[in-house]
């Protein structure tokens, strides 16, 4: 496969694999979290994660927004 046709299933992947590692935060902090239930943090990782998930997400909205903007001027 040459590198366009890999581009593309990436962009197409990139939104289903945002949404199932925000899911998978969402689990991880309601269940390994302790600042809810204890006030103090543990270092599980969780916030870690559901912040990486959060930023990949806006990378790849802006992205998105900019080639719309792209096709819109063209």
């Amino acid at each position: 496969m040459d590198s366009p046709v890999k581009l593309k299933q990436l962009k197409q992947l990139a939104p289903w694999v945002a949404g199932a590692s925000m899911a998978v935060t969402h689990i991880a902090m309601s269940s390994n979290c302790s600042v809810t239930r204890e006030g103090r943090c543990n270092t599980c990782g969780s916030c870690a994660v559901a912040l990486i998930a959060l930023v990949s997400w806006a990378v790849m909205k802006k992205d998105y927004r900019e080639e719309i903007s792209r096709h819109k001027r063209v």
